[in-house]
């Protein structure tokens, strides 16, 4: 193949070679944007695309009726997110959560999963399905071991 040849070619050229066998929906150049999601959205599949137009306004006003906890990490969720699909899934997600466990248990729940730094629904949903919310999860209450094993601080100056 030459330097000059469309994203269209060189799928046919492949699929040739038994490496492909999906037809090619649309072809564009590559973005080199980072970490970016850069998909037209009329090439989304259509149970995307119907999220696409989803505003996620319902779901932050549900989390606010939760508490303020959940309500921030239903925001670090959608804010995780550059489209809106995958944000909006993944809140629906914390809502389903909440709506099985009950506005105390998710509160509680999202309180820790702040705490930790998540930006998902996930370690939420494992806290409640195994009853770990309602534990204490007290931080500075850790012991360190101290034995000659352990380097310490001054180590590394």
């Amino acid at each position: 193949m030459h330097a000059d040849s469309t994203a269209a070619e060189l799928c046919e050229g492949l699929r040739g070679r038994g490496r492909t066998s999906r037809a090619t929906s649309a072809s564009h150049r590559r973005s080199r944007e980072r970490f970016r999601h850069t998909t037209n959205p009329a090439h989304l599949p259509a149970d995307h695309r119907a999220y696409a137009d989803k505003d996620p306004g319902a779901l932050r006003e549900w989390a606010e009726s939760f508490g303020p906890n959940t309500a921030a990490l239903m925001m670090r969720i959608l804010e995780r997110h550059p489209n809106l699909v995958n944000g909006y899934r993944s809140g629906l997600g914390l809502r389903r959560v909440g709506k099985k466990y009950g506005t105390e248990r998710t509160e509680r729940a999202a309180e820790i999963a702040l705490r930790w730094g998540s930006r998902s629904y996930k370690p939420v949903e494992r806290m409640l399905r195994l009853g770990r919310e309602s534990q204490e999860h007290d931080d500075e209450t850790s012991v360190s071991v101290e034995h000659d094993q352990v380097r310490g601080p001054e180590y590394f100056n």
